[in-house]
């Protein structure tokens, strides 16, 4: 569900399109490179390149790299664009819906491994160079005359800083490999080759040269207020007129480039703030640029977690696309598609799968049926029924992407081992621990041919593994296999980042269950206080750990810390997330659970409540977590004797689950064991035997089930019936 920050050079197409023609002519090159001197090496034209449009006419390119397209209409899409041995520079040209246009039409590709190796370059580049600015910077502070706690604090900073340096390197190296300085003019040349250098102050002040980016926004704007007014007068200023205009339109051009060159400068600098300052000011410079909102919205959902915002920008996206494309339009599908992974995580699922089937639709009307996109699509609606506790619709969507990846990729592709990590996440909820694992295994082994043995990846599908041995209850391989992913995850970022954090927070729950609470207690804090120093004080990720914390408090019954600790989860909660979200669910029911555990029955049904009353609200009445709610509410009911309230909520929890997963299981047959509890406890034999009956044939019918289980529930119909007999 991640969303990609598109190129400069791919946004300013979208300002300004000719009347529709028939003819659209281009050609083909490799991409122009900067040299150690900073001097272009200029692009080679390409013959031989085959070039199909989506429905429509395919065409060569010429000796010279040249081609012509015969267009239907005035809009159109490129389908593929193909020479052996060649890629293209930026696949995102295939997502593209064009305007027929009087200016070529530019494409640009590379030799694969002349790309692979520019990449790493760059990569490596950009490592040392921001490694080497920290260093400098931490040499500056070790030689400040301040506090040591001040010192302390900034160099916390540099930490954190660094911890986000590998995504930065990431992206910005994507960007500068997929750059055609060919197509840039001197001055945005040199701004470039400076932040690849890594030399910020320059490209700073060469930016700054050209005078207050708010001045000149000024300016354009009071000069398109003339022009306003201009356009009414005399039809012999129109010429006059249009030449004005399009001078407007480089200007705004430029300082839309500008803008996002100060994003670039900032962004290296890990200053999050400003740099989404620029990317909103180049989004509200023309409102009607739809890849500009986008940009604005995938930075702040990903670096500033500013979900609100980010569907402001997404939704102003999304009417844009529609008033210029129509509905069924590729871009206007990728507006869907991120408005519902934004949704997803504001988890407001309904709105979600709305958005995304919408997305769904328009692109399979339009692309190929084993479109990567659609793959893609398939894979988010697959996430908002994983969160929704809808696993058997999770699976189904993960399926379909995973086909899709096969027949695109093959077996070993990258996309496709995330397609079979999902499928055994999907398969450890609904119980199918063997699948899982093999599905893990799997992925694992993609990896591994892929040489990526020690990815994030990898330590993903251990960790991953690891909840499956939990749910078996095998704490020795949860410890081993959150271990290594622990060792992979400090290898790639060191500790200060949230998969370690991630790591220590299941191994502390992996100790807590084998009943060593201290070493519980330790790996959480550890979680819990690395969060801290990412995230700050606010951050929902914190609620997990101060949730795991108040877990081991509780077992080591200290209830006083526990409920403490549970406050502030929920207060976090509360405060980002609102009254209504499923993770605050959890906590009030672990806060029932402490208060049961305290002998405080009537505050339990109180936690228990808040529970349900969430979970009806984010899921519906049918849904499992309901049911839990509804039998935890009913246990309480039953302690306090009040035995028809607890059969009540008994018969809901087992309604409820019999609709959901439509046969008997596990779940259901300890539902039908408790009604029966309920039933004997109010003296009603007769019931209490046909409930507790069920529930034994029902477990009968599942595989390795424990015999002692079966044995502990025969010992209990018998004693209900000598019971009787003895009344």
């Amino acid at each position: 569900m991640k969303h990609f920050i598109t190129t400069l050079l791919l946004l300013a197409g979208i300002i300004h399109f000719a009347a529709a023609q028939n003819v659209q002519t281009g050609y083909v090159k490799t991409r122009g490179r900067l040299d150690k001197n900073n001097q272009v090496i200029p692009g080679i034209r390409l013959s031989g390149v085959s070039i199909v449009l989506m429905g429509g006419h395919s065409t060569v390119s010429d000796a010279d790299g040249n081609f012509r397209l015969t267009i239907p209409g005035e809009k159109f899409y490129l389908q593929s664009v193909q020479k052996q041995n060649y890629v293209l520079s930026d696949p995102e040209v295939l997502k593209k819906q064009y305007y027929c246009s009087a200016n070529p039409l530019v494409i640009t590709m590379d030799d694969p491994n002349v790309q692979k190796s520019d990449l790493l370059a760059k990569e490596r580049k950009l490592r040392r160079e921001l490694e080497q600015r920290l260093r400098d910077r931490e040499d500056e502070i070790e030689a400040m005359n301040i506090s040591l706690e001040e010192k302390n604090k900034q160099l916390s900073q540099i930490n954190r800083e660094r911890d986000d340096n590998e995504k930065i390197v990431k992206q910005l190296a994507e960007y500068y490999t997929t750059l055609d300085y060919d197509l840039l003019d001197e001055f945005q040349r040199q701004v470039n080759y400076l932040l690849e250098q890594g030399d910020l102050e320059k490209a700073d002040s060469m930016l700054r040269s050209r005078g207050d980016l708010k001045n000149r926004i000024l300016e354009v704007r009071k000069e398109q207020e003339i022009e306003s007014k201009e356009a009414k007068e005399l039809k012999q200023r129109q010429e006059k007129l249009d030449e004005s205009k399009a001078g407007t339109q480089r200007k705004l051009e430029t300082i839309a480039a500008d803008c996002f060159n100060f994003y670039q400068r900032f962004l290296l600098a890990h200053q999050n703030d400003s740099a989404a300052y620029y990317l909103e000011l180049r989004a509200n410079l023309d409102t009607t640029n739809v890849e500009w909102q986008m940009d604005a919205g995938a930075f702040l959902e990903e670096y500033m977690a500013n979900y609100d915002k980010t569907l402001f920008y997404y939704q102003r996206a999304l009417r844009h696309a529609m008033a210029l494309f129509g509905e069924k339009n590729l871009l206007v599908a990728t507006c869907y598609c991120n408005m519902g992974a934004t949704l997803t995580l504001q988890g407001k699922h309904a709105e979600a799968l709305s958005v995304l089937n919408k997305s769904l639709e328009i692109r399979k009307e339009l692309l190929d049926e084993n479109h990567p996109d659609i793959a893609t699509t398939y894979n988010n609606i697959g996430a908002v029924y994983d969160m929704q506790g809808e696993y058997p619709s999770a699976l189904e969507y993960n399926q379909k992407a995973l086909n899709i990846r096969l027949a695109v990729f093959g077996e070993t592709h990258r996309d496709v081992a995330r397609s079979y990590n999902s499928l055994g996440k999907n398969n450890n909820y609904m119980g199918n621990y063997a699948t899982a694992i093999e599905c893990f295994e799997k992925a694992l082994d993609i990896n591994k041919r892929l040489n990526e043995e020690q990815s994030s990846d990898v330590a993903l599908i251990y960790n991953n593994l690891g909840s499956v041995y939990f749910a078996n209850k095998e704490y020795d391989k949860v410890l081993e296999y959150n271990q290594k992913a622990l060792d992979i995850w400090l290898q790639i970022y060191h500790e200060n980042h949230p998969q370690v954090a991630l790591a220590y927070s299941n191994i502390g729950v992996a100790y807590n269950k084998m009943g060593q609470l201290d070493k519980a207690v330790e790996y959480d804090l550890k979680a819990l206080n690395i969060k801290k120093s990412i995230y700050g004080a606010e951050h929902p990720d914190l609620a997990i750990s101060y949730n795991n914390v108040a877990t081991d408090y509780l077992l080591m019954k200290d209830n006083a810390k526990a409920m403490e600790y549970y406050e502030m989860a929920v207060e976090i909660l509360k405060n980002f997330y609102g009254d209504k979200h499923p993770d605050l669910a959890t906590i009030y029911k672990n806060m029932g659970k402490a208060s049961s555990k305290q002998g405080d029955h009537n505050k339990a049904i109180e936690y228990y409540q808040k529970a349900l009353d969430i979970r009806k609200s984010v899921f519906g009445e049918v849904h499992p977590e309901v049911a839990v709610s509804y039998n935890n509410i009913g246990a309480e009911y039953a302690a306090v004797k009040d035995y028809d309230k607890a059969l009540k909520s008994m018969q809901k929890a087992l309604k409820i689950r019999r609709a959901f997963y439509k046969e008997n299981n596990y779940d259901i047959a300890v539902d039908y064991g408790n009604i029966g509890f309920i039933y004997n406890a109010m003296g009603k034999t007769n019931k209490a035997v046909k409930n507790l009956q069920k529930a034994l044939s029902i477990l009968k019918t599942i595989p390795d089930i424990n015999p002692a289980i079966l044995d502990a529930y025969a010992a209990m119909i018998d004693e209900v019936k000598e019971g009787a007999k003895k009344k």
